[in-house]
């Protein structure tokens, strides 16, 4: 993680998802609409529409009040197949979290707490 991003993660209380290689995932407002796609930065670029949505390359999606949920997909072979889904939690502090994980089979969870703020990893057990 960067200086600027571990600065910004220290101000913060927000969760976020820190995806690995292979990784994106999308951003839906509470509404349900698709507000953002983060794709990781060493992969191909995505191919395919994302009406209304902003296409970000970056390693960490940092979740913010009004978002509904949050959906991680792995791309293999040109094709997304989605392997974990949270939802997005309000917290009394002003801070948002991530809650009732969804983990697909073959994929673990994982959750690191740093300065009031979790970052939140899926990964393949070793």
């Amino acid at each position: 993680m960067s200086k600027a991003a571990k600065a910004d993660r220290a101000t913060s209380r927000n969760d976020s998802i820190g995806l690995c290689r292979d990784q994106h995932a999308g951003l839906y407002a509470r509404g349900g609409a698709l507000r953002l796609v983060v794709d990781h930065p060493s992969n191909a670029p995505l191919l395919g529409a994302h009406t209304g949505a902003v296409l970000l390359r970056a390693a960490e999606l940092t979740v913010e009040t009004g978002d509904g949920s949050v959906v991680v997909y792995i791309s293999r072979g040109g094709t997304a197949c989605r392997i974990a889904a949270a939802r997005v939690l309000p917290q009394k502090n002003g801070g948002v979290s991530l809650t009732d994980w969804q983990v697909e089979s073959g994929f673990e969870h994982a959750a690191i707490t740093e300065n009031g703020a979790t970052v939140h990893r899926i990964t393949r057990p070793a």
